[in-house]
């Protein structure tokens, strides 16, 4: 892809020349080229959107690839113990 396009003519097939002082002008109309750049304003906005929208989605990808043992805090197993025991020990309402 070419880095210089000619503002007056047709964007599609370009034929490039220089002038006597080495500045590229058009073939067909012999204006100056202007120069494209790299990056534009456009497609930045297009790639903070893009990844705006992809981040959520591979975030919860990745954790719930993870599985939910590395997630989840260990359960106390006195705490637990000591539950069961005041269940047995608890009178029955009859």
């Amino acid at each position: 892809m070419s880095r210089y396009h000619c503002p007056y003519c047709a964007p599609a097939p370009a034929y490039h020349r220089s002038d006597e002082q080495g500045v590229q002008v058009c073939g067909y109309c012999g204006d100056p080229l202007v120069r494209i750049p790299r990056f534009q304003l456009r497609q930045l906005a297009a790639l903070v959107a893009v990844g705006a929208f992809l981040a959520p989605l591979l975030s919860l990808i990745w954790f719930s690839l993870q599985g939910p043992d590395q997630r989840r805090a260990p359960e106390r197993q006195d705490r637990v113990a000591m539950t069961w025991v005041a269940d047995c020990q608890a009178p029955l309402a009859s």
